[in-house]
């Protein structure tokens, strides 16, 4: 404890009181915000994942792969409207490519890999439900905005940080309908 020109010992409380600003200052710029800027990240692309899964799902009831009946739209369609739909109700998450396949998994070895084909199959391929489980696979490309942009020239682009996150997830659900996956 220090001693006052006066002779009495001097509390350090004052000192205590001028650094607290800078204290909080520091606990919030350094702790506060990048948390939140975190969180907001990965609420974001959890969001984005649900998209996907949800665009998944939907698809995985159409009555076809890539031509839509009357009333009816194809899995594409459905993944597609699904996945715009899903994000679109939550700021700062924004798509920009859906791509919808099929998944062929044999059923005796679901380790092997699976056969992914991207357009609708042939109508002489015969399905086979007893060796192959069909799924559909939709994969969204979409980018994740950070709660707050900064500027850093000296760091550059860092995505989450000064610009969008681009990500992609993916969504599987076996198809209803197997013999749609002609059409």
């Amino acid at each position: 404890m220090k001693i006052s020109e006066r002779g009495k010992p001097r509390t350090p409380r004052g000192t205590q009181m001028a650094e607290l600003p800078v204290v909080l200052w520091l606990l919030l710029v350094c702790g506060v915000i990048p948390l939140m800027i975190m969180a907001t990240i990965t609420m974001r692309a959890t969001l984005l994942n649900a998209a996907a899964r949800d665009a998944a799902h939907a698809a995985a009831k159409a009555s076809t792969f890539e031509q839509s009946e009357e009333g009816h739209p194809s899995a594409r369609q459905l993944a597609e409207s699904t996945a715009h739909a899903t994000a679109s109700k939550f700021a700062g998450v924004t798509i920009s490519q859906v791509k919808t396949s099929i998944m062929i998994t044999d059923a005796d070895n679901p380790s092997a890999p699976s056969d992914i084909r991207t357009i609708k199959l042939r109508p002489t391929d015969v399905i086979d439900t007893s060796k192959y489980v069909y799924s559909v696979q939709v994969e969204v490309s979409g980018y994740v905005e950070p709660l707050i942009r900064f500027t850093l020239p000296v760091f550059g682009d860092v995505p989450g940080l000064t610009k969008p996150m681009e990500m992609k997830v993916s969504g599987v659900e076996m198809f209803e309908n197997t013999e749609g996956l002609k059409e």
